[in-house]
């Protein structure tokens, strides 16, 4: 993880679109659309290059990385993009989005402090719910990536749930082997 630090600067560089076309990312996606239940009205914290808040027909994705913000405001014009980081506060008021999702961005936060930060964030924003996917397969391929500071487990979800529980109505937490999929219900 540091050597990627020292090298690339801590930030995550555009995801591969043959990365979002394998079937486990598609079920994620499907999982995401399912949720939105045609609700457009949706803020994606940790965008990347915005290919999945295109899919779900979303409004505007927030990135850490500019590069990606770049990237995704040239491929997506019909979706705004700014350039945000989710520990340290976003410009947006409480409840100025039905829809948060968090995909895959907890884990490259430190544990348990920022990723604290961020899902108080994300459940400032969201009016209706936050939805946060996390990658769950302990394989190469999937999850174990230099990237993540932290792994998803018993420990970690556990410390998740009850951030949120006392602050919502529902939190559901799920799983297809590749993914941890958490619902949370304001």
């Amino acid at each position: 993880h540091q050597k990627w630090l020292n090298k690339e600067g801590g930030l995550e560089k555009p995801t591969h679109l043959e990365t979002l076309l394998q079937p486990e990312q598609k079920a994620r996606i499907e999982w995401l659309k399912e949720r939105c239940d045609g609700i457009t009205e949706i803020l994606d914290i940790g965008c990347n290059r915005g290919y999945i808040l295109k899919e779900l027909k979303g409004k505007t994705g927030v990135d850490i990385n500019p590069e990606n913000i770049e990237l995704a405001t040239r491929e997506y014009p019909q979706s705004y993009f700014m350039v945000g980081n989710v520990v340290k506060g976003l410009p947006f008021e409480s409840n100025s989005y039905a829809i948060v999702i968090m995909t895959d961005i907890l884990e490259h936060l430190e544990y348990p402090f920022d990723v604290w930060k961020a899902l108080i964030e994300g459940l400032r924003i969201a009016r209706k719910r936050l939805l946060i996917t996390l990658p769950y397969k302990k394989t190469e391929r999937y999850a174990l990536c230099f990237k993540h500071k932290w792994f998803a487990d018993m420990h970690t979800i556990g410390f998740i749930v009850k951030a949120l529980i006392k602050r919502c109505q529902k939190v559901s937490v799920s799983t297809d082997g590749n993914f941890l999929y958490l619902e949370v219900v304001k």
